[in-house]
């Protein structure tokens, strides 16, 4: 064995160990060689000694984190706080801008048709949209689930005509209230109960008669004497409130989640933007942290109205 080796064991006199190790740093990087208490040298690898001075390296910036949030916890503590508030805010903003106002409200000074954004004012999505939506539901469902010619075509003639003709009496007084004096009105009651029941029976046919003839002619024309569409879309043009009221009535725990997710979003984007704020000395990073929360939050409020289309799990829910 020769008198030096990088990780055997030499001499133990302290004279050659110094001549050694400044052959060592002569030859070698001094920072990769070390001996031990026995008089041994171990050679010690530069990633493991790199790894050391990355370590050093955030010593430094997390002690000084640390210092600050020890000299003022409460105020970098509120941070996560009043992000929550700023993302329920916004969403609550968010979901109410969806459907109020009703109608058009700030300055008229320029707007484009059919946008719910003005130079100056706001009307909300739905109600601006209304038309388009009533069109586009009343197209869907005439065109892909259901047409007004089928629907009319399953009705049965002669059930319609079990259900109408008792009612012709009644519908020809109320029609002819408008048309003619009370004296002639009390004649066709007259003129059926003082007949013969005989002659009220067969009355009674033709009515039936009528009335199922009446739903044959109805249901091969239905077409060009019913217009759903226009029916439709002129109803809610008329009170563009009910289209919002009905997404709300029909999804109100859905809405009323949305806005409270903004709660435990922002919470979290607040942890976020404390960590942040803590390692960061820039007086912009509050204002940048706070555009961040709220946009993230209407996003996946937004985003969540629509999609996804069908129930998806996320872990254990």
């Amino acid at each position: 064995m020769g008198a030096f080796q990088t990780t055997g064991i030499v001499h133990t006199n302290p004279r050659f160990i110094s001549q050694k190790r400044s052959n060592i740093q002569k030859n070698y990087e001094p920072s990769s060689f070390r001996i031990n208490r026995n008089g041994y040298y171990s050679r010690t690898s530069s990633s493991a000694l790199g790894v050391k001075l990355d370590l050093g390296v955030f010593t430094v910036p997390l002690k000084k984190a640390v210092d600050k949030f020890t000299a003022r916890p409460g105020t970098y503590l509120l941070i996560p706080v009043v992000a929550a508030l700023v993302g329920w805010f916004t969403n609550w903003l968010a979901v109410k801008m969806i459907f109020y106002p009703v109608k058009y409200w700030g300055l008229s000074l320029y707007r484009k048709p059919n946008l719910p954004l003005g130079l100056i004012g706001w009307q909300g999505i739905v109600p601006c949209k209304t038309e388009k939506m009533t069109e586009a539901m009343v197209s869907m469902v005439t065109t892909q689930l259901l047409s007004i010619e089928e629907v009319f075509k399953r009705l049965d003639p002669r059930q319609i005509a079990d259900l109408l003709t008792p009612e012709i009496p009644k519908l020809t007084k109320e029609i002819g209230s408008d048309l003619f004096p009370k004296w002639f009105l009390n004649m066709p009651d007259m003129m059926v109960f003082g007949r013969p029941l005989k002659d009220r029976e067969i009355l009674k046919f033709f009515n039936r008669r009528f009335v199922s003839g009446f739903t044959v002619e109805m249901q091969e024309n239905i077409g060009s004497l019913l217009n759903l569409r226009n029916c439709v879309v002129n109803q809610m043009v008329e009170d563009r409130a009910k289209l919002g009221e009905l997404f709300q009535k029909v999804a109100s725990a859905e809405l009323s989640f949305l806005v409270n997710s903004g709660i435990w979003f922002g919470f979290l984007l607040g942890i976020i933007q404390m960590v942040v704020a803590l390692f960061w000395d820039n007086p912009w990073t509050l204002s940048i942290g706070g555009t961040i929360v709220g946009l993230a939050t209407n996003w996946l409020a937004l985003k969540w109205i629509f999609e996804p289309v069908h129930p998806t799990k996320f872990g254990p829910w």
